[in-house]
């Protein structure tokens, strides 16, 4: 048996209806642990005023209907954190980046936080196949993305997620070099 529940959701002047379903399940069953770990991303992602709407997509989410979210998740605690990218991944990521004007994945790091790469900056780092990606963060510092076959150039800022899928890039690398500029004497 499922129930529908409409929620309906006023963020920063933005009214957002959600429809849920949900099955009714025995008392001991516990959250989904996809749902858990997509929802901690969603959860920032929603807290942005610039977010109009979040729909799921059965490769990922859409929000605002131009922008294209693809969570992968690790439930490791600490880092280094681990992610693979099967080729069926790659499909997806190439058949999105044909419908959707920008395609951003959200690497879930356990309970640290969302590192953000665009769609380009993935596959450049596992250089188009099939492989594996790894994310470090030493604490108060930013994320080390690497790949099977190299490294991101730059370091990711924690609040990279979800700006970046708002932002133009130059905004936000001008944004994390501001969180990094020394303050006071």
């Amino acid at each position: 048996m499922r129930l529908t529940f409409r929620a309906l959701y006023e963020i920063h002047g933005w009214r957002i209806v959600l429809d849920l379903f949900v099955g009714v399940l025995p008392p001991h069953h516990m959250i989904d642990e996809t749902a858990f770990y997509h929802g901690a991303a969603l959860v920032r992602l929603l807290d942005d005023s610039r977010c109009a709407t979040v729909r799921k997509h059965p490769c990922g989410y859409v929000v605002n209907d131009a922008l294209f979210v693809y969570l992968k998740y690790t439930t490791k605690k600490r880092g280094p954190w681990g992610f693979s990218a099967s080729g069926l991944d790659l499909a997806r990521l190439a058949a999105v980046r044909a419908e959707f004007s920008f395609v951003c994945i959200g690497l879930v790091c356990g309970g640290d936080g969302v590192c953000a790469v665009s769609a380009p900056e993935f596959e450049a780092i596992l250089g188009g196949s099939p492989g594996w990606v790894s994310v470090r963060r030493q604490f108060h510092k930013r994320y080390t993305v690497s790949g099977a076959k190299g490294a991101l150039d730059r370091k990711v800022a924690m609040q990279r997620w979800p700006t970046l899928l708002f932002a133009e890039t130059s905004e936000v690398e001008e944004e994390a070099e501001l969180e990094e500029t020394p303050t006071g004497p």
